[in-house]
């Protein structure tokens, strides 16, 4: 059975360096890329297809939200969870609008990140042993 592969994307070197790192004991996963930037995570995304990207909310450049309204606009788009420090109202607002599958503040990533990990993982042998494609149901 194939791993769901993630692409992190994170600003912060140490953080994306910790996350890489801890994703990767994580043995239901795949960690296909890394980037620094909301324009690297697009490209990267549409390279190597993803089946989610974890996307940090302020990086240089474009942030989060704007990366995520492009990588939801591309044909069979990846499930898209932003991560961030800011735990705002606000913030997850526009993140749900922006079409963010999830919304991780980063002092419980490492905890969510187990979760999903293995609620990831159930989920695909159910629908393995129903025959439904994975790609089409929630996480």
């Amino acid at each position: 059975m194939k791993q769901p592969s993630i692409l992190l994307v994170d600003g912060n070197r140490e953080f994306l360096k910790s996350a890489e790192q801890f994703l990767r004991s994580q043995t239901q996963l795949q960690i296909v890329g890394c980037a620094s930037s909301g324009q690297s995570a697009i490209q990267q995304t549409r390279e190597l297809s993803p089946d989610c990207v974890l996307i940090d909310l302020v990086m240089p450049g474009m942030n989060g939200i704007e990366a995520t309204q492009k990588i939801k606009s591309q044909p069979s788009p990846p499930k898209v969870i932003i991560q961030t420090v800011h735990d705002n109202p606000a913030y997850r607002s526009a993140s749900e609008k922006a079409g963010a599958d999830g919304f991780i503040v980063k002092s419980s990533f490492f905890h969510r990140s187990s979760q999903l990990s293995s609620r990831y993982s159930k989920q695909r042998r159910n629908l393995v042993r129903r025959g439904a494609p994975w790609r089409e149901r929630p996480f």
